[in-house]
């Protein structure tokens, strides 16, 4: 398991505080064992979490979000449930407010995980409600733990989803992932007209981007959320052509 010293000196690296890399850590362990269980396979992993630890967004996430086709609420929970055991194994306590049950869209699951002093939220959120959908493999290197894989959401379907959610629910972290999706070249040419109909949204927000977000991103990127609103407006406009 990863020491203390380890930990303070990832944060050092990273820019960021002790509790971001200490949750990262916690992600990855947990990722590397669910992966490893029959039928995980059916779960897709997705979400802004995806978008950190597959593409290396900035942004350190909280959730751990997915969609599957074909387990239902009591499979996804008995996964759930078998991976918060091996964390234990591994000497991570989870504290007993454990908190899971059926959605109306799937499945929801939160722990706490204690990992020295700190407390870290362990939620996942899984979409039972997709059509069948073929995952694309991803292998995983990370600085914390073995190398592994994951089974993820196709990426013009996540960044659809995120596009999705940001015009629903208009979260200061779905700008921020849209901005990365933007400057990683992830949004394709199919979807770029979308983003006429987010500009008016951005325009008009009146969001604190940076008491919103500065404690999940790391230092090199707290110039940018000073001004985002306007760094967002600038990206978009050159995206979709409008500049």
């Amino acid at each position: 398991m990863i020491s203390r010293e380890a930990i303070t000196e990832a944060a050092t690296k990273y820019h960021t505080r002790d509790i971001n890399i200490a949750r990262e850590y916690v992600q990855h362990l947990f990722l590397n064992f669910l992966y490893k269980k029959p039928d995980s396979d059916h779960l897709l992993f997705k979400g802004g979490t995806a978008l950190r630890i597959v593409y290396k967004s900035p942004r350190f996430s909280e959730d751990l979000d997915f969609s599957s086709f074909s387990l239902d609420a009591k499979q996804i929970e008995n996964l759930f449930m078998s991976t918060l055991s091996d964390l234990e194994l591994l000497g991570l306590p989870i504290k007993l407010h454990i908190r899971s049950h059926a959605t109306s869209g799937g499945y929801y699951g939160e722990a706490e995980v204690m990992i020295y002093e700190h407390s870290v939220r362990l939620e996942i959120n899984v979409n039972t409600k997709n059509k069948t959908i073929d995952g694309e493999y991803k292998p995983i290197h990370g600085d914390f733990v073995p190398n592994y894989g994951l089974q993820m959401l196709p990426e013009k379907l996540l960044v659809q989803e995120k596009i999705q959610a940001l015009m629903s629910r208009r979260k200061p972290r779905d700008f921020y992932d849209l901005y990365f999706m933007l400057c990683a070249g992830l949004i394709s040419l199919e979807q770029r007209p979308l983003l006429e109909q987010i500009l008016p949204i951005v325009e008009i927000t009146n969001i604190d981007f940076r008491q919103e977000l500065e404690v999940f991103l790391p230092r090199d990127q707290q110039a940018l959320i000073r001004d985002f609103k306007h760094n967002l407006i600038a990206e978009i406009k050159r995206h979709a052509g409008t500049i």
